[in-house]
């Protein structure tokens, strides 16, 4: 119910040994009286009006200034003529105005969500700065254990945008979705973070609940892990043992089949070859071959070194995409983790899905197709072609094995290999 101040209150009925109560907001109905234009209602205490959204995160103490600075720093000031009453005329014949400033966020706007509105129906939760510090901690920790990078406005920001919803959320909601979704698109596990659902802060056009802990997702932490087999030729012969565990396979040559180029340049987005690393059978008698991969990182190092180190990759599932060369001709059976996953098979191979990293799902972070330049843009440092969702069990992180073979390669006698993507799904969580 909207009052004189602008604020809606909530009111409810509770029924109990067939007795019917009314309560608006926190305030019992004691007696109802019947006038000739309405009714009188007589309550026990002072109606006590909710704050609205934006009124309880302007009114956030120091330890939430994190994430009350992260809302507001996002507020714009704007003069609004039509409500301003103009008091004169200054030296210069400019009108002067008793001015009358709008404060609005068109950040939220943007999601249709109003922050200064009272006509939300919304949900809140609330870090502190204590959580949000250690969530970025051990953030951190987890990218240096990984071996990986993140810049910090990415977590940052989800933080805030994983923090509100489009709907009013009772504890019972907490309990029986998994995921919630927030206006800006982010998942909210409710089995992993921890919100304090027993002393909700009633608003007046929402809930709001406070954030006891939380964990920045891991499918946050990484968009993708995706990197290229080109690097065999540069190896030693005691790292190509280690991460090209061989049977019936010859190294042949390494081939740069595409040119550097990029689907956006302007936009930053680096120039990328298709290089693709081949291999003959061995013995050609035996029509099958097995690759044990392992996923690696190649760092070139001053006078012509290099250090190699493996992917440590986190627990969590994973799509797992590949790359070889449109019209390979032979069957692809794939393993992972020892696993069996998928068998990618010749005809599949005639498509464009698996050609280098041109086709198949995804492209890499930020990339815009609608607005990318280049005439081949949605051929573009793409994930490859999607062979099956894998997971990694445990609690840390550790290095894995891709297995390709083919069990009759009939009368091909060589193959080629060009990339591996994981890309984190929601559950990588």
């Amino acid at each position: 119910m909207l009052m004189w101040n602008g604020k809606y209150i909530n009111v409810k009925k509770e029924i109990e040994a067939g007795v019917e109560t009314i309560y608006f907001q926190n305030s019992k109905v004691t007696k109802i009286t019947k006038v000739n234009n309405g009714y009188i209602y007589t309550i026990d205490q002072y109606v006590d009006s909710p704050r609205s959204m934006y009124e309880l995160i302007e009114s956030l103490g120091d330890d939430y200034s994190i994430f009350r600075n992260m809302i507001v720093s996002r507020n714009e000031r704007t003069f609004d003529k039509a409500a301003s009453l103009p008091i004169g005329v200054d030296n210069t014949g400019s009108t002067v105005y008793d001015s009358i400033f709008v404060i609005t966020n068109p950040y939220f706007k943007a999601q249709g969500f109003d922050l200064m509105s009272e006509s939300l129906t919304a949900t809140m939760l609330i870090p502190s700065n204590a959580v949000i510090e250690q969530a970025l901690s051990d953030a951190r920790a987890s990218l240096n254990e990984w071996g990986l990078t993140r810049v910090d406005s990415i977590m940052e920001n989800w933080i805030f945008q994983s923090a509100f919803f489009n709907k009013k959320y009772v504890k019972q909601d907490f309990a029986d979705n998994e995921d919630l979704t927030s206006i800006f698109s982010k998942q909210w596990r409710t089995t992993i973070q921890k919100v304090d659902l027993d002393e909700p802060v009633s608003m007046s056009n929402g809930v709001a609940y406070y954030i006891n802990s939380m964990k920045i997702p891991t499918n946050v932490l990484i968009y993708r892990l995706k990197d290229y087999m080109k690097y065999y030729e540069l190896l030693n012969e005691t790292e190509k043992a280690s991460y090209f565990d061989a049977t019936n396979l010859t190294y042949s040559k390494t081939a740069t089949e595409v040119t550097a180029w990029s689907g956006w340049p302007a936009a930053g987005f680096p120039y990328i070859e298709n290089r693709v690393v081949y291999f003959n059978l061995t013995d050609n008698t035996l029509k099958e071959f097995t690759l044990n991969f392992v996923p690696f990182h190649y760092k070139d190092l001053t006078a012509g070194s290099h250090e190699t180190t493996p992917y440590l990759i986190p627990p969590g599932e994973y799509d797992l995409c590949l790359g070889f060369k449109q019209k390979l001709g032979h069957d692809v059976a794939v393993a992972f983790n020892g696993e069996y996953i998928n068998t990618i098979t010749a005809s599949e191979l005639t498509s464009t899905t698996y050609h280098y990293d041109r086709g198949g799902q995804g492209y890499p972070e930020g990339y815009d197709t609608s607005k990318a330049t280049d005439s081949k843009k949605t051929n573009y440092d793409r994930d490859g072609g999607k062979v099956g969702v894998v997971t990694i069990t445990g609690t840390e992180a550790v290095p894995v094995t891709i297995t390709l073979s083919c069990p009759n390669m009939d009368t091909k006698t060589s193959t080629l290999f060009h990339h591996w993507c994981l890309k984190p799904t929601k559950n990588c969580y």
